[in-house]
C-alpha cells in the first residue's frame, strides 16, 4: 500500500480511529482539518494574468 493512500484512509475515516491514534497523527500535524494531502492553491492575480499576456504579445 502507497503512503498517500494509506493517509487518505486515516484521514477520511477519522472517526473509527482509536484515541491514541489519533493523537498520534495530530502530534505528526496530520488531521483532517491540516488536510496535507490537499493540493496547494496559488492566487492568480489579475496583475499576473495581465503581465502574461503583455510577454505574449511581445514575443
Amino acid at each position: 500500500m502507497k503512503i498517500g493512500s494509506w493517509l487518505h484512509r486515516q484521514l477520511t475515516t477519522w472517526s473509527a480511529l482509536r484515541p491514541g491514534q489519533q493523537h498520534l497523527m495530530t502530534a505528526l500535524g496530520l488531521t483532517p482539518d491540516t488536510n496535507p494531502l490537499a493540493p496547494a492553491r496559488h492566487k492568480v492575480t489579475s496583475t499576473f494574468v495581465a503581465n502574461r499576456f503583455a510577454q505574449a504579445a511581445a514575443w
